[in-house]
């Protein structure tokens, strides 16, 4: 009997080929997910990666700077402290040679609502305008010289020249240092016209009668500010429309440098992320706590400092910086409270039904970062054998 040919043909019926395609279908689907979540995990790791390493990073230069605060080369005969307020952001040699003994300055903000009070430094307050201040977050001060000498100085940039018991501040005249005689007849390194030194006169010289080395001064002033990007540029904040629609708060600090060819500060973001910086300050004084000065801070770490003139007696100082990630998360963040020394915790969110539009601040996952600094150019005069 033969069979008909018909009958042979094999293929896939239409019932088959829905069932094929069902399942394909819940297969690319599951791959569609599995990928969507491997991006949004990749992200939030991603995200959480930048904010610890920018916290690393912002503490990490903070710390090193105050490690070198009172480094002025070899000088050790450090001038008596200034009774009046020296406003940091003074470019006179007279104003910078005076600050020397203030190797660290602050401003503190009254809370985390407030910001700082700069109605006693003028000249810094023109530049660190309310819209170029975070809340809640303080101002520090640093001064100290360039680890390493010059051969060379840079028209209007400040320097200093220093052997163990004479120091000059002097401005760069964009030549190579050479021995030559001035109008007192001692033997300097002369970099240009405007110089102070101790009273006088006497110039920094080696023992073999040569100028002594010359080191860039550099003064820092840190603060955080509520953008990175001002809308529009410049340098000062303006609002919700800086960092295209989206303010990131960044740790900032203005630079001793030169702009528009004269000396002058000027304002260089160093970390995005930070949103705020306490500061409190070890002080060491006779009759403290600790026994009389001997550079180890008496008691307990304080916000500010009674009288101007202590600052020269600071010791140690404690950070703390808040960082948070540079973009809101879709997800609630974790409600905390951070530490944030003297000034107590600190609490970003605090509604009690947090949503998207009315309450942003809470949808950002933050991080705090502590540091316990002791300024060992300060302190290690002080110790006792």
């Amino acid at each position: 009997m033969k069979t008909n040919p018909r009958f042979l043909e094999r293929g896939v019926t239409l019932i088959e080929l829905m069932i094929a395609i069902t399942i394909g279908l819940i297969m690319l689907a599951i791959m569609a997910v599995m990928f969507a979540e491997s991006t949004r995990s990749h992200k939030a790791l991603f995200e959480s990666s930048q904010q610890i390493e920018n916290g690393r990073f912002a503490i990490q230069t903070i710390t090193e700077d105050l490690h070198l605060a009172k480094f002025y080369g070899q000088f050790t005969n450090i001038p008596t402290a200034p009774t009046t307020v020296q406003d940091p952001c003074a470019v006179t040699v007279a104003g910078l040679y005076s600050a020397l003994p203030l190797h660290v300055q602050g401003f503190a903000a009254a809370s985390f609502t407030a910001r700082p009070v700069l109605t006693s430094v003028p000249l810094c307050a023109a530049i660190l305008t309310n819209a170029n201040l975070q809340p809640g977050s303080d101002i520090l001060v640093v001064r100290r010289a360039d680890t390493s000498s010059i051969t060379t100085s840079t028209t209007k940039y400040i320097y200093i020249q220093s052997n163990p018991t004479n120091a000059e501040i002097q401005v760069g005249a964009n030549q190579a240092l050479g021995t030559t005689y001035r109008s007192d007849g001692t033997l300097v390194s002369t970099l240009g016209a405007a110089s102070v030194s101790p009273s006088g006169n006497t110039a920094p010289l080696n023992k073999d009668g040569t100028g002594a080395s010359v080191r860039l001064y550099h003064v820092f002033v840190y603060f955080v500010a509520p953008c990175s990007l001002p809308n529009g540029g410049g340098l000062t904040c303006t609002g919700s429309s800086d960092d295209s629609g989206q303010p990131v708060p960044t740790l900032k600090r203005l630079e001793l440098s030169v702009s528009g060819g004269a000396t002058a500060f000027t304002i260089v973001p160093l970390v995005e992320g930070i949103e705020m910086m306490k500061v409190d300050y070890g002080v060491d004084k006779a009759g403290g706590t600790s026994g009389g000065v001997d550079g180890v801070p008496d008691g307990a770490y304080l916000r500010t400092v009674a009288a101007f003139a202590d600052w020269a007696d600071v010791m140690g100082v404690n950070i703390y910086l808040l960082s948070r990630n540079p973009k809101i998360t879709t997800d609630l963040a974790p409600k905390k409270s951070f530490d944030m020394g003297v000034s107590g915790s600190y609490t970003p969110c605090s509604a009690a039904s947090p949503t998207f539009a009315a309450n942003p601040e809470c949808y950002y996952k933050r991080h705090a970062y502590s540091a316990t600094v002791r300024l060992i150019n300060a302190s290690s005069r002080r110790e006792v054998p």
